[in-house]
């Protein structure tokens, strides 16, 4: 995660889940062997020991997030896993043998995850009922959820060419939209590729943009890759209804008026120019041309920012795409107070 091989705030918790998964499935329930063979009974040693197995598994637990968190900031999904498995383990009977409360929280572990499944199936299903004939879509940045709808539809033709067109735009130093234009060309969506500073010209001929939230606070802004809150403001000035898609995980109570305040700082070495890697297999660019700013660590009064997020205000948001039903940004307050009521229930 450190080092962004890991990227997007839905994978990133993914990832976390996988982790806690392996460390509870290798969390021991009985002592360590020599501990056995000098006497004591196999199993914990004692029933106050027993009784605080679900304690001891919370407390490592914790340690290992507040490790990743020491690495790198959790997204907001992560956050979410680790207060859902904290609580699974925490409402399990001190008392109960180990072994059971072991299966127990593994079974609630497993149920978590196919809940994060069934919210990206969610989410598919509701943005590809968004999607209509004649559509020109503009996207920023990389999203399997979008990329996953665009290209169900397409398929849903058999072959024959998608009724609707594609604006992938992307920025420098990060260019995740690469991924997602690979797979559209390759599942025949009709895409057009474009630079940010391309957005005057795409917007003329765009019917809707769709972009995916890293969070969404409660004041209905949203977090996103930094670069997105441009393509807001274009879509608020040629009236271009601007999708968020989010699903609940990503919903949070913090409250942000900028995207300074709160950020993170990426490695400026990314700032560094690289060719477009080629979409075709039987093709590659390479540029051998030296980048300007070569040894700028050394330039004295030269300090390069590359900061990860923008902050997108609720009133350039049309709607938000969550894996139940689509809201408008001035109903985040309203789910997160049902999902508390949820948890008290």
């Amino acid at each position: 995660m450190s080092n962004r091989e890991i990227t997007g705030a839905s994978r990133r918790a993914d990832a976390l889940l996988a982790a806690f998964q392996r460390f509870i499935d290798d969390f021991p329930t009985a002592l360590p062997a020599s501990a056995a063979s000098s006497g004591s009974p196999a199993g914990l040693r004692t029933e106050a020991e027993a009784r605080s197995y679900p304690m001891l598994l919370s407390k490592s637990l914790s340690q290992q997030y507040a490790s990743i968190c020491a690495v790198r900031a959790p997204s907001v999904p992560m956050k979410r896993v680790y207060e859902e498995i904290h609580e699974m383990i925490n409402a399990i009977d001190l008392g109960i043998d180990p072994v059971r409360a072991k299966e127990q929280i593994q079974r609630k572990v497993n149920d978590l995850k196919n809940g994060l499944r069934r919210n990206k199936e969610g989410v598919v299903k509701h943005l590809m009922d968004m999607i209509d004939q004649d559509d020109v879509i503009v996207t920023f940045g990389e999203s399997s959820r979008i990329t996953e709808a665009l290209v169900n539809v397409a398929a849903m033709w058999k072959g024959r060419k998608a009724p609707f067109r594609v604006i992938v735009i992307g920025s420098r130093p990060k260019k995740s939209n690469e991924n997602m234009l690979r797979r559209l060309v390759r599942e025949s969506v009709p895409c057009t590729l474009a630079p940010l500073n391309a957005l005057p010209y795409v917007m003329e001929s765009a019917t809707k943009a769709f972009i995916s939230a890293t969070a969404m606070l409660i004041n209905g802004s949203a977090i996103a890759d930094i670069g997105t809150a441009v393509v807001a403001s274009a879509c608020k000035t040629y009236n271009i209804p601007l999708i968020v898609v989010a699903d609940t995980m990503k919903f949070s109570r913090d409250v942000e008026l900028d995207s300074i305040s709160k950020n993170e700082i990426n490695d400026p070495n990314s700032f560094r120019p690289a060719s477009l890697a080629a979409i075709s297999s039987h093709s590659s660019m390479y540029s051998d041309e030296k980048w300007i700013l070569e040894g700028f660590e050394k330039i004295e009064n030269l300090q390069l920012i590359n900061l990860s997020y923008d902050l997108v205000p609720a009133n350039l948001i049309s709607a938000i795409v969550m894996q139940t039903s689509v809201i408008p940004a001035t109903s985040v307050p309203s789910i997160l107070r049902e999902r508390d009521i949820v948890k008290l229930q």
